[in-house]
C-alpha cells in the first residue's frame, strides 16, 4: 500500500529494498523448520517498521490456533 500510495515518493532503490526483506521474510519462513507457513501473503500483512523495513505478519497463527485447541481438548471430540 505504501509503494502504490501517490503521497508517499519512493525511488526504485527504496522499493527495492522493501521487495528485498519480503524476500528475506519468505525464505525464513519457508527455511526455518517450525515456521513452515505464511498464511494468507497480502499487502495488509506486511508492516513497514519506523526504520522503513518490511515484515511479514500473521504467518502460521491460523495452525498455532488450531493446535492450542486440540491440545486443550484432549481426547474429546470438539463441535462448534
Amino acid at each position: 500500500d505504501i509503494v502504490e500510495n501517490e503521497d508517499i515518493k519512493l525511488d526504485n532503490m527504496f522499493v527495492a529494498s522493501l521487495v528485498h526483506d519480503l524476500i528475506k521474510g519468505m525464505l525464513f519462513i519457508h527455511n526455518n523448520s517450525v515456521l513452515v507457513y505464511h498464511g494468507n501473503l497480502k499487502s495488509s500483512n506486511c508492516v513497514v517498521t519506523s526504520r522503513w523495513v518490511l515484515q511479514i505478519t500473521d504467518f502460521g497463527l491460523h495452525d498455532l490456533r488450531h493446535c492450542a485447541e486440540s491440545d486443550s481438548i484432549g481426547e474429546h471430540q470438539y463441535y462448534r
